[in-house]
């Protein structure tokens, strides 16, 4: 440090505003050396004693003010009664890497203590300006801003920050623990633990960082590296120095720096083949153009015909595919915890250096897909970023709600198609217990008729014969009586006929319909007409029976509902079916019964339609009759 930074930091404390008010005061009260003007005879007023001693009344007045705002320790020259803490960067104001560090650093601090701590944050720019004349010049600077206050500890931040820091110590904050981070085991071999410091070490991940995109890309054969200036940026120089000796023996390193940034945009679009591009710092180019590296990073990597890597974490996004990257939101919690401890009273000596490892492993998703690098290549615990969200991220929720609305209407709709399916097979159950009892009743009314027809009709027959010769035989004519036998015996046989019509399986359906049609005419004395094929053919017994029960169930239902005067049945006979109409000129059925199954009869018919795998329709209205159809 120069005399005039030793001249600065020795100096005795500025006055106070008490000294200053005092001084005031002194130069405007004569003294007992000065010459004495003659008394007055008049006596001053209030108002002249006032013009008098105004600079001494004016500061009265001021330390009043401040005595009652509570600022009277200040006036006074007393220190605040909070904690100060410098924090010394060697970057320019703004970088993304160091503006992670603070935020995070405040906030923890913020946290960690109830009382406010107050932290300066000095970026003093020396990777650009890093000339001696420079650097004293901050030195007295700073010596100047900081005189009279306490500071109760002071941050250095990277290599340079505390090269910075310990050079200036023992002259601005000689007895001020120093705390550092975000240095590397060389730097302190080279420059060594200052006194009263403590801080955390860490090794950087540009190394590992090219080591694993060596992996991804093995064919690589170049190492670009892309960096501003090495006289003047000293974070370029410093780290294209490690990279060169660590590489070069096995791979050719193109070395990008200190050009302008259309020459390098031009360069990187233009690199050889089997290459990969590294960038630490770019903080000026070689037109004095000053930069961020994110700013650098965003105008190289998207006309680069190289993938981009990087080894900082505020990097990520701007155009690096990713690695080992330093995390400075880790570094500025943990540097806070140490800084709390120490602010709280424990000694620096007392701490020992803390190793961490600040680095995390981290991929832009982008990138990956650009330069075509399968995720499950990356090493394992890598985090990917910049990732498009899939649907069930964005939602959720409402797919949940989704499936469970399906799962529920699954349910629902498979019990309804069991209980479908349990209608089905009671119905089928129904149609063929059904089905059974038709040919059960059938098979009955085939017995009963057989033997009222085998039986009873031929018994009847014989007592009628019998009873005529005995009436002849004895010469007593009783004519009514032969009558009512022989009446007798042609009512059984017509119940058996009904019962199981003979003629409908010696003569066929057609034949049995237009007779049963004319005995329905005679015993109703309604007009029945038919119409049938003139050469039917022969259907089979069951569907001929099947449509015989219906026409017989239609008549009967005519003649007993309907009172009708005439009735129409048509009867057509095709090889594969047969079509049965029936219609009358009666009542009809009721308004609010039509289309309905009305009676046994009609759920009779139905139903022998349904066995034979035919259909059965009815047609009615009040007042316009009855049709009923099957086929």
């Amino acid at each position: 440090m120069d005399s005039d930074v030793a001249a600065v930091c020795s100096r005795k404390r500025p006055p106070t505003l008490g000294g200053i008010l005092f001084s005031m005061e002194k130069k405007s009260t004569p003294s007992v050396f000065d010459e004495v003007s003659p008394p007055r005879v008049a006596r001053a007023s209030f108002f002249d004693h006032l013009q008098a001693h105004r600079t001494r009344w004016l500061g009265v007045f001021i330390v009043g003010i401040l005595f009652c705002t509570g600022g009277a320790e200040y006036a006074l020259g007393a220190q605040p009664p909070f904690k100060t803490v410098v924090v010394i960067e060697a970057e320019r104001p703004g970088r993304p890497l160091f503006s992670a560090f603070n935020n995070s650093f405040q906030a923890a601090l913020r946290e960690a203590f109830d009382e406010p701590v107050e932290v300066f944050v000095e970026s003093l720019d020396l990777a650009r300006f890093g000339r001696d004349d420079y650097r004293q010049r901050l030195g007295i600077w700073l010596g100047e801003k900081y005189d009279g206050r306490r500071i109760d500890a002071v941050v250095a931040l990277g290599p340079f920050g505390y090269r910075a820091a310990i050079g200036w110590r023992d002259r601005l904050w000689p007895e001020v623990p120093v705390i550092f981070a975000g240095l590397d085991q060389e730097t302190i071999e080279e420059v060594g633990r200052s006194r009263h410091s403590t801080g955390l070490l860490n090794e950087f991940g540009h190394l590992d960082t090219i080591r694993m995109a060596l992996d991804l890309f093995p064919e690589t054969r170049n190492i670009a590296i892309v960096g501003g200036p090495h006289d003047q940026d000293v974070y370029s120089r410093y780290f294209f120095r490690q990279i060169d000796e660590t590489f070069a023996e096995d791979f050719e390193i193109i070395d990008i720096s200190g050009q302008a940034m259309p020459e390098m945009q031009q360069r990187v679009a233009q690199l050889p083949e089997h290459t990969i591009a590294f960038i630490a710092s770019l903080l000026t180019d070689g037109a004095g153009r000053s930069f961020t590296t994110v700013e650098a990073i965003s105008l190289l990597a998207p006309g680069a015909n190289a993938p981009f890597f990087s080894f900082m974490k505020p990097h990520l996004g701007s155009g690096i595919v990713g690695g080992f990257l330093f995390d400075p939101e880790r570094v500025g919690r943990q540097t806070a915890a140490l800084v709390a401890r120490i602010l709280e009273g424990e000694s620096p000596e007392a701490i020992d250096l803390q190793q961490v490892d600040f680095n995390v492993l981290a991929f832009d998703w982008r990138e990956l897909t650009r330069w075509e690098i399968p995720v499950r290549a990356l090493p394992e615990g890598s985090a990917v970023v910049f990732r498009p969200s899939t649907m069930w991220e964005d939602h959720w929720i409402l797919i949940l709600m989704v499936i469970a609305v399906i799962l529920v209407q699954g349910l629902l709709i498979a019990a309804l198609f069991r209980s479908i399916q349990r209608r089905r097979t009671m119905t089928r159950e129904l149609h063929r217990l059904s089905g059974r009892l038709i040919t059960a009743q059938e098979d009955e009314r085939r017995r009963v008729a057989r033997e009222l027809h085998d039986d009873i009709s031929q018994r009847l027959a014989l007592l009628a014969i019998e009873l005529d010769s005995t009436i002849q035989g004895v010469g007593f004519d009783d004519e009514p009586v032969s009558s009512k036998v022989h009446s007798l015996a042609r009512d059984v046989h017509a119940i058996a006929h009904n019962l199981h019509p003979s003629r409908l399986g010696s003569l066929g359906l057609a034949p049995a319909l237009s007779s049963f049609c004319e005995e329905i005419e005679q015993r109703h004395g309604v007009r029945v007409l038919f119409r049938g094929p003139e050469a039917p053919g022969k259907l089979p017994a069951e569907p001929a029976l099947a449509i015989y029960r219906v026409a017989q169930e239609a008549l009967q239902n005519a003649i007993r509902h309907s009172g009708a005067s005439e009735i129409s049945m048509t009867l057509t006979v095709k090889p594969s079916s047969a079509c049965l109409t029936v219609s009358d000129d009666g009542i009809g059925i009721a308004e609010n019964n039509s289309g309905q199954d009305h009676g046994l009869g009609i759920i009779g018919m139905r139903e022998r339609v349904r066995l034979i795998g035919g259909t059965f329709d009815v047609k009615a209205g009040a007042g316009v009759g009855t049709v009923i159809n099957i086929q």
